[in-house]
């Protein structure tokens, strides 16, 4: 009897321990909310490794601190609705997503950036899933985006996805997807 209660002890230390790991978990591999305390020095050297290719040399109202700080695209789309996710291997972000509804339902991928030591590991693809299968949920009917012509593993990245070219200007393309209600990824 007293070694049924031990084993019974065991079990439960270890269903309590399994539980405590899978709360933790999330924070520390996968996709999560952003917190900017933890996470915003990474994300700005991911800025700066790739200042090129995220942000337009024309772009004057871009501040990584404003926008990552008060969750909004700029201090004149001031309303703290910048959605901002993160991709983390042990904790650390290794890759980021963010997106702002504009007006009804469509919304615009303002940046998909992935640490350069880290790339073409499928953090991109996970996070734009994750976004296209949630994004209906939020009210959300379509997206825009913008790229650069020369990127092209980005615009891969998009067609895969579903995503139309909607725009060619300038040295920069355009896509768009229309979601439908029920799982409108690809």
């Amino acid at each position: 009897m007293k070694l049924l209660r031990s084993w019974w002890l065991w079990i439960g230390a270890l269903l309590i321990l399994g539980g405590a790991i899978f709360l933790v978990i999330p924070r520390w591999y996968g996709i999560s909310d952003y917190r900017h305390d933890a996470d915003f020095p990474t994300i700005l050297k991911i800025l700066q490794d790739d200042w090129y290719w995220l942000v337009s040399e024309d772009s004057t109202d871009f501040s990584p601190e404003y926008t990552f700080s008060h969750r909004a695209f700029s201090p004149t789309h001031a309303d703290g609705s910048l959605t901002i996710l993160v991709y983390r291997m042990h904790g650390k972000p290794v890759a980021f997503l963010t997106y702002y509804k504009v007006q009804g339902c469509y919304a615009v991928i303002q940046f998909v950036a992935v640490a350069p030591e880290y790339r073409r590991r499928g953090y991109a693809q996970a996070l734009l899933k994750h976004v296209l299968e949630n994004a209906p949920k939020e009210g959300v009917c379509s997206f825009d985006l913008t790229t650069r012509v020369s990127n092209e593993s980005a615009q891969r990245l998009y067609k895969q996805f579903g995503f139309e070219q909607s725009y060619l200007d300038d040295g920069f393309i355009g896509f768009h997807k229309l979601l439908l209600p029920a799982r409108a990824y690809a």
